[in-house]
């Protein structure tokens, strides 16, 4: 029944069933789900996602599911609604704190879904440690800020032939 109306499910399925099922079928067809709402995931995900919404689905349901958010503290929701006495769309941006979201319990950041939004998980910002270190390498910067104790945390302290009184910190300010 793949393309029809519901009228026209009806009568294809009171065809099939009478006169060798039953002699008077009576045939109601309800559309109970469209499997044509989706919502699409990018930005820092392992892969960008497309996801069925089945009924009312809010943010927070589609982001359990999710495994992307280790190190991001924000999140973007882009929108399209109709234009005001215009033909087209535009596109609203609605931003998200997930540390309000996920960690705080605050449900007003908990967003209802509408069929055709973007949830888009930016990549965090990082620091690129390196040097006497136990794991060299980019840090993620939540938030926009991290001490350098907490740096050097999450490259697994110093290693054993470090001299932490000379530690620097390079910074691109300007080009220089």
């Amino acid at each position: 029944i793949q393309g029809l109306t519901t009228e026209k499910a009806a009568a294809r399925l009171v065809d099939r069933l009478s006169p060798r099922f039953l002699l008077h079928p009576q045939v109601f067809v309800d559309i109970a789900e469209f499997a044509s709402k989706k919502v699409f995931m990018v930005g820092a995900v392992d892969k960008p996602t497309t996801l069925t919404l089945r009924g009312e689905t809010t943010l927070l349901e589609i982001l359990s599911n999710s495994n992307s958010l280790s190190h991001s503290s924000a999140l973007t929701v882009f929108r399209r609604h109709a234009k005001d006495n215009a033909d087209g769309w535009d596109m609203q941006a609605i931003h998200i704190d997930l540390d309000g979201l996920l960690r705080q319990g605050d449900m007003t950041h908990n967003l209802l879904l509408q069929p055709q939004d973007v949830i888009y998980i930016p990549k965090p910002d990082s620091v690129f440690i390196f040097g006497e270190v136990n794991r060299a390498g980019p840090i993620p910067l939540p938030d926009g800020n991290m001490s350098l104790v907490e740096a050097i945390n999450k490259a697994g302290g110093f290693g054993q032939f470090a001299a932490a009184k000379r530690t620097r910190v390079l910074r691109l300010v300007d080009g220089k």
